[in-house]
C-alpha cells in the first residue's frame, strides 16, 4: 500500500527523476513480496534492521518538498530479536501509519522515533503535523482497525491522539 501510494505521488511530480524512484520502488515492492512468500516464522529478525530497510525503500523516495520527514530509532539497536512474523507485523503497522499520515492526513511533518523505558520497555511513536487532524470521535477505518489487530496478534499495544493538525501514534512494543 504504501508503496503505491509513493508511485502515486511521484508520478504526479513528472521529473525525470521520478521514473527512476518508481522503477527502484517497484523492484522493492516485488522483492518484498518474495521475502513475505518465503518468510519463515519461526526465525528471528532484527527489528532496527527492518526498520532500516523500510526508510530505505519507502521513506527516503517521499519528496521533501512535500513532507518533511525526521526518523530516529537509533534506541531500537538495543532491542531483542524477534519472530520474522512478529517484525513484519510491525513494519506493517508503521507502513499503514505512514500512508495514513501522508495520503489520507496531507501531512507536511512526520516525526518517527522511538524510546527505551528504565523497564527495558520500547516504543515508536509517529507524529504527523501540518495538516488534517485526527477526528477520534469517528470509529477508526480499515487502516486503524487492521493496525489494531496486527497489534493484537503480537500483543503489542497501540496508542492513537489527535493532535493540532495531524495524530500521534504510539506502538507499546511487546
Amino acid at each position: 500500500m504504501n508503496y503505491l501510494s509513493i508511485v502515486n505521488i511521484l508520478s504526479q511530480e513528472k521529473p525525470k527523476t521520478a521514473l527512476e524512484d518508481i522503477n527502484k520502488l517497484s523492484h522493492f515492492a516485488i522483492n518484498e513480496v518474495r521475502i513475505i512468500l518465503g518468510q519463515r516464522e519461526q526465525s528471528e529478525e532484527d527489528l532496527f534492521t527492518a526498520l532500516g530497510t523500510l526508510r530505505q525503500q519507502i521513506v527516503d523516495h517521499i519528496p521533501h518538498t512535500k513532507v518533511e520527514v525526521d526518523w530516529s530509532l537509533l534506541v531500537l539497536m538495543d532491542y531483542p530479536k524477534i519472530s520474522s512474523a512478529s517484525v513484519l507485523e510491525i513494519t506493517r503497522i508503521i507502513q499503514e501509519a505512514l500512508h495514513n499520515a501522508i495520503v489520507r492526513a496531507d501531512c507536511k511533518t512526520l516525526i518517527v522515533s522511538a524510546r527505551k523505558t528504565a523497564k527495558n520497555q520500547f516504543s515508536i511513536t509517529i507524529e504527523n503535523s501540518g495538516g488534517k487532524s485526527f477526528k477520534c470521535e469517528r470509529e477508526g477505518g480499515f487502516g486503524i482497525n487492521n493496525m489494531m489487530t496486527r497489534a493484537r496478534k503480537i500483543n503489542a499495544k497501540i496508542d492513537l491522539a489527535p493532535i493540532a493538525g495531524g495524530a500521534i501514534l504510539t506502538i507499546h512494543l511487546p
